[in-house]
């Protein structure tokens, strides 16, 4: 079996977020390959790994040049958008390539319609197979590999100081609501702020996340919370614990998640967890037994959840006893294996069984009419 794969981030992402370390074993499930091939169109800084090569590739000739020559027969594309778009062209043109597709978005923007010619569909969470289904692509080609946690980080129960900012605050006798996801609508910080205001003036809010901060701070300022806000930028996920297990309550209530990690970090760490009744967020847990369900458009749904873990001392410690359990299924070790099961179907599948000529003559009609779209699609990357 020789595995190459699209990333849908340049790897030196994940340096900048504290979150380098996981490369190899977010890209290479169970030590499956040996080695497995990065194919990436962003110039990285580190090419070489333990059981994975990064190769840098600036056009879309060369990826097809370069997986035909080394008689790649799997090819993944983490993204249903430019890594699949990729995939695709090359997949049109190969007879003897699989190609299989990840999905981490229900967005409908977020899967490109080539993803229906893909061998096999993984999708996060039953939410992203519904939404590419919606796309098109046929039910029986997809399956669920959900997200995974590290848990040497977020089950250590070892010595957690909490950050400065709660410590200060928590002199003053206050409770601290914390909200983890990047800046921006789909995370609903607006809402968390209405929220805000109906509380008792203790309840403090702390924001963590990547993006621009200036939209949520005017709103606070516009509620009259803008001295009980406190926005951060996102953090590393070792920094990030520190503030799981020093909150009082985690509350994002999202508007959308792909497999939402976050609900999973903070379960892990035992946070008294306010969640969105949305899927798949709401299949991680029991209301009102590993944590308290709300609807996210409401602030005013929100701010009661919130405040009756806050006047129920047995229901807050009740939950904190109880939401490790939503994410004891979601360890590197479970998730890695279901995840290497899948290479190794597609594997044998491809030594069994001849390719379907018809899915690929539909795929060259595909990008035959589709081709000047596509190029436009992908020429930000290559030129």
């Amino acid at each position: 079996m020789k595995v190459a794969i699209i990333p849908g981030d340049p790897l030196d992402a994940y340096y900048k977020k504290g979150n380098g370390g996981k490369i190899e074993s977010y890209y290479n499930p169970d030590n499956i390959f040996s080695p497995g091939y990065i194919l990436t169109p962003f110039h990285t800084q580190r090419r070489h790994y333990t059981n994975l090569e990064v190769i840098e590739l600036n056009s879309i000739l060369k990826f097809k040049k370069w997986i035909s020559n080394n008689n790649v027969n799997i090819l993944r594309s983490y993204s249903g958008i430019y890594p699949s778009l990729i995939a695709a062209l090359c997949r049109s043109e190969n007879n003897n390539l699989k190609w299989i597709a990840s999905l981490h978005d229900v967005r409908e923007e977020w899967i490109d319609p080539c993803v229906a010619f893909a061998d096999v569909v993984i999708c996060t969470s039953t939410a992203v197979q519904e939404a590419a289904i919606k796309q098109g692509i046929n039910k029986s080609k997809t399956t669920i590999v959900p997200n995974w946690y590290p848990k040497e980080i977020f089950n250590n129960h070892g010595n957690h100081p909490p950050p400065d900012i709660i410590s200060e605050l928590k002199q003053s006798k206050a409770f601290i609501i914390l909200h983890v996801g990047r800046y921006s609508d789909e995370k609903n910080i607006s809402r968390n702020l209405q929220a805000l205001k109906y509380l008792s003036d203790d309840c403090h809010l702390i924001s963590i996340g990547a993006g621009d901060k200036t939209s949520a701070i005017q709103h606070a300022i516009k509620l009259g919370v803008k001295d009980r806000f406190h926005a951060l930028d996102s953090l590393e996920q070792l920094d990030l614990v520190k503030y799981y297990r020093s909150c009082d309550c985690f509350c994002t209530p999202s508007l959308t998640e792909g497999f939402g990690n976050i609900f999973i970090e903070a379960a892990a760490c035992g946070c008294a967890i306010v969640a969105p009744r949305i899927e798949p967020v709401s299949n991680f847990f029991t209301d009102r037994s590993s944590a308290l369900l709300c609807n996210p458009y409401s602030s005013t749904d929100i701010a009661q959840a919130i405040s009756d873990i806050k006047n129920n001392p047995e229901l807050l410690s009740h939950l904190q006893q109880t939401s490790p359990k939503a994410a004891a299924c979601y360890t590197k070790e479970i998730v890695q294996k279901i995840e290497a099961n899948v290479y190794v179907n597609t594997h044998q599948s491809y030594e069994q069984t001849s390719k379907n000529l018809t899915l690929i003559e539909q795929a060259k009609i595909y990008y035959k009419l589709h081709r000047k779209q596509l190029r436009w699609s992908l020429k930000q990357l290559f030129f």
